[in-house]
């Protein structure tokens, strides 16, 4: 009668998934990275150039990026219905997820005599915590089963933002703290937190090809809301103001959240003792 309730400890991760884009003069001789210039008073689209063989400038450009996404749960189960082959659990306890975006872009320019080196830096943070309700279910027939998930956490979303700039003039070498994206306006770290909610849904087929053993084949999807990635980060408008101080505060300091998901399909093996 006391065989009905179990705890389930969990943990689960993408893994860290990272890209990269560099060209140089030779591979691509007018290099420019496009913005819109908002110091003078009729704004207009303009673009730091890079390399450009009419200007007698040569250059490169590096883009570098990756993103990581992981969490893990505790809960308890508890069996609700069961019959006909199935069992129905309700599930409650403690639900972690976290997701980290980088990226970084960087450009030298060698425009004689002087060498130009720009960043730009952006670095995003999530981190939630809080409790978890729902319903995971067992399903047999004959050689096939069906195992089910699903279930919504809710709680605390601490999200940290982190933009930073420079460019470096010589020789002789100076630098300023500022790149193109990354200014005097929204440079620095940034913090809040919020109420956030994480979804989860699973769905696994089994087949057995043994009295012990399972083959499974599933589909696995969680959500964060209120997420911050990278490109929440970056001015929408690519809005610079060069003068600032003076004038607007451009690029914008702002931050967007929106809804963050993981999709998956897993395969596995199931030994049943």
């Amino acid at each position: 009668d006391y065989q009905c309730r179990s705890l389930v400890f969990r943990g689960w991760g993408t893994g860290e998934e990272s890209f990269s884009y560099s060209t140089d003069s030779t591979r691509t001789p007018v290099i420019a990275r496009p913005f819109r210039n908002v110091s003078a008073a009729t704004p207009v689209n303009d673009s730091l150039v890079i390399s450009a063989p009419g200007l007698n400038r040569t250059g490169s450009l590096a883009i570098a990026g990756s993103s990581e996404v992981y969490g893990g749960d505790i809960a308890i189960r508890q069996r609700w219905m069961s019959g006909l082959g199935g069992v129905v659990e309700v599930l409650y306890g403690y639900q972690h997820m976290r997701l980290n975006e980088d990226l970084s872009i960087s450009s030298s320019t060698l425009e004689l005599p002087n060498a130009i080196d720009v960043r730009d830096y952006f670095d995003a943070e999530n981190e939630f915590h809080g409790g978890q309700i729902g319903l995971a279910t067992r399903y047999r027939e004959g050689c096939w089963s069906f195992n089910g998930l699903i279930k919504i956490a809710g709680g605390s979303m601490r999200r940290t933002a982190f933009r930073e700039g420079s460019t470096t003039i010589g020789p002789p070498s100076t630098t300023t703290p500022e790149g193109l994206l990354v200014r005097g306006s929204n440079a620095g770290t940034v913090r809040d937190s919020t109420f956030g909610w994480v979804p989860e849904l699973d769905a696994t087929l089994g087949y057995r090809y043994t009295q012990n053993l399972d083959f499974t084949i599933g589909y696995h999807l969680v959500a964060m809301t209120d997420a911050l990635q990278v490109s929440g980060m970056i001015d929408p408008q690519l809005a610079v103001n060069t003068d600032y101080p003076t004038g607007p505060a451009s690029p914008s300091n702002g931050l967007r959240f929106d809804t963050f998901h993981v999709h998956g399909i897993h395969f596995g093996l199931q030994y049943v003792y």
